[in-house]
C-alpha cells in the first residue's frame, strides 16, 4: 500500500496548473510510461468537472489500462481521482491548489494498492521457439529437441503449466520481441 504525499510551490497560476491537470489525453506526452490516454466522459457543471478516463501505462511487453472516476471540485479548488477498473485495487489520489505569493502551492496525496499478482519473467537468447502455435509446447510429450540434444519425456512444461494453474496462476510463452530467444511469463496470485 504505497503512500505518497508532496507539497511544491510552482511558479504558474492556479487555473492554468489545474487545466494542466485535467486535461488527460495529452499525459503520454510528459507522464513517464504512459502510452495512451482516453476521455470516455466528460461532465462540466457550475461546481465540478466529472471525468472517466483510462491511462495505459507500461513499457516493453507489458502494458495495462486502468479507468479513473476524476471529479475536480471548482469550488474548492480539489481533483480527486479514484480507480474504476484496471490493475488497481483501490486508488485514492487527491490534488489540492492554492494561491501563493510565488504562483501556486500544490498539494498531492496518492495511496494504492496494486492487485495480486505476482510476475515472473524467463528470457533466453536461444533460437526461439519455432513452432506455429507455441501453445503446443505446454502439451504432455511434446518435443522438437534435435536427436542429438540428450535425453527428455516432453514434461517438463507440462508439469510447470499445471503447477501454475493448481496455485490460480497463468503461463504464457512467446518469442522475444526485442531480440532473438523465447520468453515464458509465469503470473500468480500474491499470497500473504
Amino acid at each position: 500500500m504505497p503512500k505518497a504525499s508532496v507539497k511544491r510551490n510552482i511558479n504558474k497560476k492556479k487555473d492554468k496548473l489545474i487545466e494542466f491537470v485535467l486535461d488527460i489525453e495529452k499525459y503520454p506526452i510528459f507522464v513517464p510510461y504512459c502510452i495512451d490516454a482516453k476521455i470516455h466522459q466528460k461532465n462540466d457543471t457550475c461546481d465540478f468537472v466529472n471525468i472517466i478516463a483510462d491511462l495505459t501505462i507500461g513499457k516493453g511487453l507489458f502494458k495495462d489500462t486502468y479507468k479513473s472516476d476524476v471529479k475536480f471540485n471548482k469550488k474548492n479548488n480539489s481533483i480527486y481521482v479514484k480507480n474504476i477498473d484496471g490493475p488497481l485495487k483501490y486508488l485514492d489520489n487527491k490534488w489540492t491548489f492554492e494561491d501563493h505569493k510565488e504562483g501556486t502551492e500544490i498539494y498531492f496525496d496518492v495511496d494504492f494498492e496494486i492487485k495480486n499478482k505476482f510476475l515472473i519473467v524467463f528470457k533466453d537468447q536461444g533460437p526461439g521457439f519455432k513452432e506455429k502455435n507455441i501453445e503446443n509446447i505446454f502439451k504432455r510429450f511434446y518435443s522438437n529437441r534435435p536427436k542429438n540434444f540428450g535425453e527428455h519425456s516432453g514434461l517438463g512444461l507440462n508439469i510447470v503449466r499445471n503447477i501454475i494453474e493448481l496455485h490460480k496462476g497463468k503461463i504464457k510463452a512467446l518469442n522475444r520481441p526485442d531480440i532473438k530467444g523465447a520468453q515464458i511469463e509465469e503470473t500468480l496470485p500474491k499470497f500473504s
